[in-house]
């Protein structure tokens, strides 16, 4: 159950949530992490690369760097090839992400044993390639598994961009149609009433016509034998089931082709808030970064390389990055300027890798060190890119959210309108109606004598009762506030009953009559429970407005029971069900509390 408090910070709260290691293993586990995309970006990536970073003089080998490359890329495209095969009868789960994983490295290692074959074959190779080949299994992994989330990422923002089109036509449809639909019930509803009540008036009606030609008391008796079982047999049995019965309404399927303007468009990506502490998140990057190059630092200067000019310099990029993410916790701008603070912090902490290996006199030679920069720039892009694109899905899913929401909205408003609908008619049946027939039938009780006045008057009342079956139920008041006086006046005595309704739901309220007969059912139900079931002295209510189209009704009284949370079928549950989005019913350390979020109509813009 989503309380008022949690609801009146939706909206106000950034969508972007932190990826944890739950996330990071499901999408190792994923289709993606073995798919063709991944087998031919790990086949071409070493060449590509290759072309920007020249072999220094100590680590010639007698083939061509670029074939020398390729081998590495095809022996690992192989292997994960293999593994695609290897996983396929995995399920989803622990299992399969682990030996993917393990898979990605043992692919990696054989893509750079390989190479490291083939060129010794051909010749002397210098001794670190073979100390390299675990770091060449390790480089692989960190490409596969970049690769891997995001397009995990991208495929998912694509999936739920998909989905919000889906739940948007389906809104934009029920909009354009819930209300002819909900008219349609509800004339069908009077309709179904009519035609089992009006042939036993009319055939009540030609009884009683009888009369006027045959005065025998066995006549009379007849008509008001027949009288009394209408109303007996037929009346109150079907007011009792218009009473207990589920609202239906028929709702047609949604149009398979989309509406228009249903996804998010590239004008609300640019134009929305974003947190900009998003773009500061420091291990991903940190770690990525020294799983590509330590490698590459140990090669040009060995172990000092790695701690001077590796691990220092990425200690002091981490340490930036989590001292922004902490000062800009909270603050929010346009998503383009949270995109474009993102690269220009990128940029200037790839310079630190210039910047501190010259500093600390690590002994790079400068086009080398100038190449480790921009990789790390790279990075540092990729994952500033990676997480906008996250959040990017996390918007994404919070418009859908609210899509389905307000589907459900309309979904729940409409049963909420034709079970009232079907309560008002069953107060027809039930009053009306049956006053009318009764009225008839103690007309001839009373009656010494069958005079043509008498039988007027008989038909008369049968008529009164046909045309109130025809007659549209007068809509309920929407003054909320003065609906809800009554009922703390009607309960004075027994038991205090206190309210507060905020502005928004107040306006809400008022401007919707269903939505304000709702919420007074529920409240008039939950009031007469808790002092028929606890004894309470005293009710306290509170109606907030939780979302556009919904309001949160809270009944609150002491309680004596044991701790309980239920949803026990019974008359008030029946309400409940049919006049809530979603309800709840707790007893608790002394206080029992109902929660009902009911739906109302979308303010007008």
């Amino acid at each position: 159950m989503r309380n008022p408090e949690d609801m009146r910070q939706l909206g106000k709260q950034q969508s972007f949530q932190r990826i944890d290691i739950r996330t990071l293993w499901a999408w190792v586990g994923s289709q993606a992490a073995v798919g063709f995309p991944l087998i031919i970006f790990l086949a071409i990536y070493p060449v590509f690369i290759g072309w920007f970073q020249p072999p220094t003089a100590e680590l010639s080998i007698s083939i061509n760097y670029h074939l020398f490359d390729l081998l590495s890329g095809l022996g690992t495209a192989a292997g994960v090839l293999l593994l695609r095969f290897v996983v396929k009868s995995l399920g989803q789960g622990t299992l399969r992400s682990s030996v993917i994983a393990l898979g990605w490295f043992i692919a990696g290692y054989l893509g750079s044993l390989l190479q490291y074959a083939v060129a010794k074959s051909a010749g002397p190779i210098s001794p670190i390639y073979e100390e390299l080949l675990p770091v060449g299994g390790l480089s692989f992994w960190t490409l596969s598994f970049c690769f891997t989330i995001l397009a995990s990422v991208i495929g998912q923002n694509r999936q739920t961009a998909k989905e919000l089109a889906q739940a948007k036509t389906r809104l934009v449809f029920l909009q354009s149609t819930v209300a002819q639909q909900v008219a349609d019930a509800q004339q069908q509803l009077q309709r179904d009433v009519q035609e089992k009540i009006s042939p036993v008036i009319e055939s009540l009606s030609a009884e009683v016509e009888q009369l006027s030609t045959s005065h025998s008391d066995d006549s009379k008796s007849a008509a008001t034998g027949q009288l009394r079982a209408a109303a007996l047999e037929l009346i109150r049995p079907l007011s009792h089931e218009l009473y207990s019965a589920d609202a239906e309404v028929q709702f047609e399927n949604s149009p398979n082709q989309l509406a228009g303007r249903t996804r998010v468009t590239l004008w609300e990506v640019l134009t929305r808030k974003m947190n900009v502490n998003v773009m500061f998140n420091p291990a991903l990057p940190a770690i990525l970064i020294l799983a590509f190059f330590s490698a590459s630092y140990y090669i040009v200067a060995g172990w000092m390389g790695v701690l001077e000019g590796c691990m220092a310099t990425t200690a002091v990029v981490v340490a930036a990055l989590a001292g922004l993410n902490r000062l800009t916790r909270g603050r929010q701008l346009n998503a383009v300027v949270v995109l474009l603070i993102g690269v220009v912090t990128s940029l200037l902490l790839a310079g630190l890798y210039l910047v501190f290996p010259e500093a600390l006199n690590v002994g790079i030679q400068a086009d080398y060190q100038a190449f480790l920069a921009v990789g790390s720039a790279l990075l540092l892009l990729g994952t500033t890119v990676f997480f906008f694109l996250y959040d990017n899905r996390m918007f994404t899913l919070s418009r859908t959210k609210e899509a389905n929401d307000e589907n459900a909205s309309l979904v729940a408003r409409s049963r909420q309108e034709v079970w009232l609908r079907q309560k008002q008619i069953a107060k027809i049946v039930h009053g009306s109606v049956q006053s009318r027939l009764n009225a008839a039938r103690i007309r001839l009780t009373q009656a010494t004598t069958v005079t043509p006045e008498l039988v007027e008057s008989v038909l008369s009342d049968l008529e009164s009762a046909r045309q109130e079956l025809s007659r549209t139920p007068a809509e309920s008041a929407t003054d909320i506030q003065g609906q809800l006086t009554e009922l703390a006046d009607f309960w004075r005595g027994v038991c205090t009953f206190t309210f507060e309704v905020d502005h928004n739901s107040q306006q809400s309220l008022n401007a919707d009559t269903s939505a304000a007969q709702a919420v007074m059912e529920v409240v008039s139900e939950g009031v007469s429970n808790a002092v028929k079931h606890s004894q309470a002295q005293k009710v306290q209510l509170t109606v907030t407005q939780v979302s556009p189209v919904s309001v949160m009704v809270e009944l609150e009284h002491a309680s004596q029971e044991r701790s309980v949370a239920t949803t026990t079928s019974g008359l008030g549950t029946q309400i409940l069900n049919q006049l809530t989005l979603n309800w709840s019913f707790t007893q608790d350390n002394g206080t029992a509390l109902l929660q009902a979020e009911i739906p109302t109509a979308r303010p007008a813009q």
